[in-house]
């Protein structure tokens, strides 16, 4: 039986990313005193001339200024240390991203281009030329500006301000911090995406989906980073019914997975264990490898057999193998299936009536043949025309004759069902047939006259 580990697909070439349905979770802020601190580690806290911030908001009332219903806050506030960065919502349905080196650069929306109660997805983007802010995927407004985001001392607060306060109401789903400018057609066809957390330029990767919606969360503390790099710890949540909790996002969000495609083949009659699955019959299988980076392995496995000729047939008084371009090996089938020893040609002529097998091999399969019930005339078919004598003998026989025409054919054949001797179209009425060098035994003689009268002969000898 063949084994594949589920490590070694992890040496697999990635072929192209499939992707499936998903629903998932959110999180709800009471616009009061709800606010996840991530930390302050290298992976959040970057100095680039690149970037994005994305979310997905539910925003249930706004804050009376757009700077107060903080989403994604790294702010560091102060005379010439204006640093970090931020995505930010209020004023009726504003939207607002800024960035700091000194001093702020930002911009809002000039319209109210959210609504409440409603799912919006919402991004800042800076290229190292323009900050642009993009609702569901379509860019908004803009901003010329150089620079870049200047390291921040602060920690990351999502749904706050860094140092509190500034609080949004509503929920936020699907965080994601990048140090590249994502382009428009990646964050619009990636929205509804489930991020590799893997992926290149990725930070920060929330997902929340940490908890049971509207459920009884006191436990849940933590809402986890998809790297593992920087989880964020929940303040002033209830953790209790519909809002200041963990909540369905009724979002529904397409799995991203990595595919891999392997081949192999087994003999007939083996098996290979993939995953869970102990398979045999050739077919596609798939198995799927559950990732704390939230994309899932699934593996197509085409699974492959092949097989030799193993099928045998019964000609007068030998058994053959159809396949000419094997190795061989005899069986006795009603003797605990006893390989027969130097029965090793493509052909045997059984010595005893039982039922008998074949294995055989190519050098890469191994197959045994289906039994076959042989019977030889144990009872010793005689002719009237033929005499043999000794029995049992020690040196030699003879082979006395007394028909018209001739022995059509002669064989003899050892204990291990081999012809050791094979004489055609014999004249002599008297034949003699030298045995000196044969080793102690029993062996069968086979005679056959022109007009193929078969006679069997148990020879012993002494």
């Amino acid at each position: 039986m063949k084994f594949i580990s589920k490590l070694s697909w992890l040496f697999l070439s990635i072929i192209l990313f499939g992707y499936s349905a998903k629903a998932q979770n959110a999180i709800n802020f009471d616009g009061v005193d709800d606010m996840i601190d991530c930390g302050n580690i290298s992976a959040v806290n970057f100095s680039s001339s690149n970037f994005t911030l994305e979310a997905w908001i539910y925003a249930e009332a706004w804050a009376n200024n757009i700077w107060e219903g903080n989403i994604i806050n790294k702010e560091q506030n102060g005379a010439g240390s204006d640093k970090g960065y931020m995505l930010r919502v209020g004023a009726g349905g504003k939207l607002n991203a800024n960035f700091g080196n000194g001093s702020w650069k930002e911009v809002s929306s000039s319209n109210a281009v959210l609504s409440l109660n409603t799912w919006h997805h919402i991004a800042g983007r800076f290229n190292g030329s323009y900050l642009t802010i993009y609702v569901d995927g379509n860019p908004i407004d803009s901003a010329s500006y150089s620079g870049s985001v200047g390291a921040s001392n602060v920690n990351l607060v999502i749904g706050a301000q860094s140092n509190g306060g500034r609080h949004f109401t509503g929920s936020i789903d699907e965080v994601r911090i990048w140090d590249i400018a994502r382009t428009k057609s990646e964050i619009q066809q990636n929205m509804h995406v489930l991020q590799c957390a893997d992926e290149p330029g990725l930070k920060a990767y929330y997902r929340f989906e940490q908890g049971v919606a509207a459920g009884n969360n006191s436990g849940v503390l933590t809402a986890v980073d998809s790297r593992g790099l920087s989880p964020g710890n929940l303040q002033g949540f209830a953790l209790s019914g519909n809002s200041s909790n963990w909540v369905s996002s009724s979002l529904n969000f397409i799995q991203q997975f990595q595919p891999y495609f392997q081949t192999d083949t087994i003999c007939q009659g083996e098996s290979i264990i993939f995953g869970s699955q102990t398979l045999s019959l050739a077919g596609v299988y798939t198995d799927t490898i559950p990732s704390n980076l939230s994309c899932d392995s699934v593996i197509t496995f085409d699974l492959k057999t092949k097989s030799v000729d193993n099928s045998i047939l019964i000609h007068q008084d030998t058994i053959w193998a159809v396949d000419t371009s094997l190795t061989y090996a005899w069986i006795d089938c009603n003797n605990m299936f006893r390989i027969i020893p130097g029965a090793t040609e493509r052909y045997y002529v059984p010595f005893v009536s039982t039922s008998y097998a074949v294995i055989v091999s190519n050098g890469e399969c191994t197959d045994t043949s289906d039994c076959v019930n042989f019977t030889v005339g144990l009872d010793e078919r005689k002719s009237s025309q033929i005499d043999v004598y000794p029995n049992p003998f020690s040196d030699k026989i003879s082979i006395e004759y007394q028909g018209f025409g001739e022995i059509e054919s002669l064989k003899l054949i050892n204990p291990a069902g081999q012809v050791i001797l094979e004489k055609r179209h014999l004249n002599q009425n008297n034949i003699e047939i030298n045995m000196e060098d044969l080793p102690f035994g029993v062996y069968q003689l086979i005679l056959k006259d022109q007009d193929s009268k078969i006679t069997f002969r148990k020879l012993v000898k002494l």
